[in-house]
């Protein structure tokens, strides 16, 4: 939305957007305070939009045009920025006639802009092939930046692949430590199971030689 103020107050303006072509007729429409009418020499509007302005001096029958050269999205995206300094906030969209570039959204317009497609940059004009050049080095440092982080993620992985290994072979010397304690032990107690069937059997023996050894002193 264009709006025009008039350093006086002696003028009214008409403003029209016909075609993508923002037009102003300023007419002399009331007397000033002297009683003669409104005089246009040396007075100057000032069209705002957009947190910008532009001020245009003006004599007696003045027809003027201003216009920015842009050959594409690019050279759009930089003049706006420029003009609107970096102090502007949110999103800046251009939109074109039907039939030319249609549409282009650029987010938080700097001069300079990296965020533009390359299908909208025209390759015959050098500063937009110096943007182009310019996306492809930010590409290829976004490119580095992914390659690094997956790298470190990469050993991250091999890391904790490392510790699970010497963690299993731990827990599997482990379990082999338990297992021949459990079979020194219980050959130990069947060791001494042995022994007390010996034993038994020889107090049995003895047990047995005890009747024959009484009966032969009655002989």
């Amino acid at each position: 939305m264009a709006a025009l103020r008039n350093a006086g107050d002696d003028q009214n303006a008409i403003v029209s957007d016909v075609n993508g072509v923002l037009s102003i007729d300023v007419t002399v429409a009331t007397l000033n305070d002297a009683g003669t009418a409104g005089d246009t020499t040396d007075d100057s509007f000032e069209i705002s939009f957009g947190g910008g302005a532009i001020t245009f001096a003006t004599a007696a029958g003045d027809s003027s045009t201003d216009t920015t050269p842009a050959d594409g999205v690019a050279d759009i995206a930089d003049t706006a920025a420029e003009f609107l300094g970096p102090s502007s906030a949110g999103d800046l969209v251009i939109q074109g006639a039907q039939g030319t570039f249609g549409a282009a959204a650029i987010g938080g317009v700097t001069p300079g802009a990296t965020n533009i497609a390359l299908r909208d940059i025209d390759f015959n004009n050098a500063a937009q092939r110096a943007s182009a050049v310019a996306v492809v080095d930010n590409f290829q440092q976004n490119v580095g930046t992914i390659l690094s982080q997956l790298g470190s993620a990469v050993q991250q992985v091999e890391l904790q692949s490392e510790f699970a290994s010497n963690l299993s072979d731990s827990i599997e010397v482990g379990i082999g430590n338990l297992v021949d304690a459990d079979l020194s032990r219980e050959a130990a107690n069947l060791q001494a199971l042995q022994v007390q069937q010996q034993l038994g059997l020889q107090a049995a023996g003895i047990a047995n030689q005890a009747p024959g050894s009484i009966l032969a002193l009655f002989r």
